[in-house]
């Protein structure tokens, strides 16, 4: 079996200097336990492809979530900053930290804490998808790859 921790949940997301974001908590385990399914609803251009985007980058590895950070798209960080953070708690205690820092050449993730061996090891399946996406793809299991899953929420092309 793909996936061994079905029981793996987010049940947090927190967001600094991260594009429209100053600083944002998003407690998914308010009542206790973490859902399996959450629904992001809002108008255009208030954030919710960046949630998504952060999400990605937060289950991905450090090799997949920088091969995906380095898509060409808009800044990562919020207008004005050197500093951002996206960070992921899981239902199990453990977590994902990403910190991008302003460079004179651009933007880079500066540190990478990822304290959850299945998504070390990319033992969770992420799917993306962008709504006005222009292709479509279809992978098995076995050739499954987290930042090709998710290409599409970063890439119109892909």
């Amino acid at each position: 079996m793909f996936i061994k921790n079905t029981d793996f949940k987010i049940s947090k997301i927190i967001l600094e200097n991260i594009r429209g974001f100053a600083a944002v908590e998003i407690d998914l385990a308010r009542s206790g336990t973490s859902s399996l399914l959450n629904v992001f609803l809002g108008d255009n251009g208030v954030g919710k492809s960046t949630l998504l985007k952060c999400l990605a980058l937060g289950l991905a590895s450090p090799k997949a979530a920088s091969k995906l950070f380095e898509q060409p798209e808009q800044p990562w960080l919020r207008f004005g900053t050197e500093r951002g953070k996206i960070r992921l708690e899981f239902s199990d205690g453990s977590f994902s930290e990403l910190a991008i820092e302003l460079e004179s050449y651009g933007e880079r993730i500066g540190n990478h804490i990822c304290e959850s061996n299945d998504l070390m090891q990319e033992q969770i399946v992420v799917c993306g998808y962008g709504a006005a996406r222009r292709a479509f793809g279809d992978r098995s299991l076995r050739g499954y790859s987290l930042s090709e899953a998710v290409s599409t929420l970063f890439s119109y092309d892909a």
